[in-house]
């Protein structure tokens, strides 16, 4: 990704149930934990999310597979589905594991 503004759907990432709310997302609504997707894992929902995705396989794919709860950007609610898909998407666009990067682009220059 060259900038955080920049759409998650310009990755190589399959999106199920894609809408215009889903192709709204951006990596600054990751970051900032403003995706809007319907992720209910937080104490709130008694980790209910989490819980679901760890079953799954693919836990980004899981992620990006939830409904839109409402337009990215509008409201910051915790979900570890954000972290585990900006990690996804480090490893898609760099081919590096997200600790190589992190050690390389992060914590060297220090």
């Amino acid at each position: 990704m060259k900038a955080y503004h920049e759409v998650i759907t310009k990755q190589t990432i399959t999106i199920t149930n894609l809408n215009a709310l889903k192709k709204s997302i951006t990596l600054e609504n990751l970051l900032t934990m403003t995706s809007g997707l319907e992720c209910r894992d937080s104490y709130r929902y008694k980790w209910a999310g989490l819980t679901e995705m760890r079953k799954c396989g693919d836990w980004a794919q899981h992620f990006l597979d939830l409904p839109m709860d409402e337009p990215a950007g509008k409201r910051f609610e915790y979900c570890n589905g954000n972290s585990q898909l900006i990690s996804t998407i480090i490893q898609i666009t760099t081919n590096m594991t997200p600790l190589d990067f992190a050690q390389k682009y992060l914590f060297d220059p220090l």
